[in-house]
């Protein structure tokens, strides 16, 4: 709408000037209430973080937390595990490989 206002008439400008500042005016009528009903953007902080430190000091007092970290622990074993296997399965393929290469290369087997 502001960008329109240079190019618009003088009655058309005063038409949408107004409308403008209706838009402002419920804008600032929407924080205003916003504010008294929750605060300013600090207190909503401190209010989320407040909560969050009950939340973590219910699950350590109820050992949520710790069953939560035992089942992260197992999954982080189980893909080590995962991976030592295949790179162990890796190496020996290629040890086999250098210990007996194709025929179809012309290589010197060692």
């Amino acid at each position: 709408m502001e960008r329109n206002l240079s190019t618009a008439g003088f009655f058309e400008r005063r038409k949408m000037q107004k409308e403008i500042a209706k838009i402002e005016e419920k804008r600032s009528n929407f924080y205003q209430e916003n504010k008294a009903l929750y605060g300013t953007t600090p207190q909503l902080e401190k209010q989320r973080d407040k909560l969050v430190s009950e939340k973590i000091r219910i699950e350590n007092a109820t050992g949520v937390t710790a069953e939560r970290d035992r089942v992260l622990q197992e999954k982080r074993d189980a893909v080590i595990k995962e991976r030592e296997s295949r790179d162990r399965y890796n190496t020996e393929r290629k040890a086999k490989r250098l210990a007996n290469p194709s025929r179809d290369k012309d290589e010197v087997s060692l």
